[in-house]
């Protein structure tokens, strides 16, 4: 009797399938999981923005303060990236590319906008998260240029 040592070409076949269908599983749990990372770090962001916006806004000492005595001609579009509101407003906030921010030349109205990789919001079917100078933040489609509101 000849008995052969090591494992048939069927058996190794059986263990790569298994394999292979395993890592698909862990592949496609572990993208998922990666994808509502990234979207919670974008809806952080823009709760960081609209918290610094508010901020800024409501100290009497910068031009854009709503209620202040400074005339709305030296007010600033806090959005303007030239702007030293934008610059006060941005420090230390992590953008992405797909960051727009839009505001009036008063500095009272504005909202900001990003693109996330998925909508983890069951009940919506934007990707986009929007912040605006009303309070509003959700998945909304767009950030409107001439209101200055999340539509």
């Amino acid at each position: 009797m000849n008995k052969q040592k090591g494992f048939t070409i069927i058996e190794l076949i059986v263990v790569i399938a298994i394999i292979a269908v395993l890592a698909g599983i862990v592949l496609v749990n572990v993208t998922q999981y990666i994808n509502k990372s990234k979207t919670s770090s974008i809806q952080a962001t823009l709760s960081t923005i609209e918290t610094n916006m508010a901020a800024y806004l409501a100290d009497p000492a910068n031009s854009g303060a709503e209620g202040s005595d400074i005339n709305t001609a030296s007010k600033v579009n806090a959005c303007d990236t030239t702007a030293t509101a934008y610059k006060s407003i941005m420090l230390n906030v992590p953008t992405s590319g797909s960051l727009v921010c839009h505001g009036n030349t008063a500095g009272s109205d504005w909202c900001a906008i990003a693109n996330t990789p998925t909508a983890v919001d069951s009940t919506s079917t934007h990707t986009t998260w929007c912040v605006d100078s009303t309070g509003f933040h959700g998945y909304t489609a767009t950030c409107s240029a001439t209101t200055f509101k999340c539509t």
